[in-house]
């Protein structure tokens, strides 16, 4: 049975493609009608109308404000009124100990650095000399 069925499929791709497309075409315009049909229609009277158009709920109402409902800060009266504030309480100054602990002498890392970048580059050099 199976492959009688297979065999008309094979046989009658036609009629099976058409009965597809057929099918599409009839659930295509079926929900066109629908939608048109179901659509709400335009009052009567106020055609061309932006409002109408637009429908009731389409613009957002927003309140009335006028320029006396906002609050707006002096900026000039507050930078006038600046001062300098502390964040911290500044510690007290370090002695000669506490100074001593942490000090490193620049001269120390900068003439070490010098000198590894200077024989890094004499070594550079001399490298293509026979």
């Amino acid at each position: 049975m199976r492959s009688r069925f297979l065999t008309a499929l094979r046989d009658d791709w036609r009629v099976l493609v058409a009965t597809i497309l057929g099918m599409s075409l009839f659930a295509v315009l079926v929900t066109v009608v629908a939608v048109l049909w179901t659509r709400p229609s335009a009052p009567e009277g106020e055609e061309g109308t932006e409002e109408s158009l637009l429908g009731e709920n389409a613009r957002p109402q927003l309140p009335n404000v006028g320029i006396d409902d906002l609050a707006v800060p002096n900026e000039g009266r507050r930078l006038e009124n600046w001062t300098w504030q502390r964040y911290r309480t500044p510690g007290n100054p370090w002695d000669e100990e506490e100074v001593d602990r942490f000090w490193v002498d620049p001269k120390e890392p900068a003439l070490e650095y010098l000198g590894t970048r200077n024989d890094e580059e004499v070594e550079r050099i001399l490298q293509n000399v026979p």
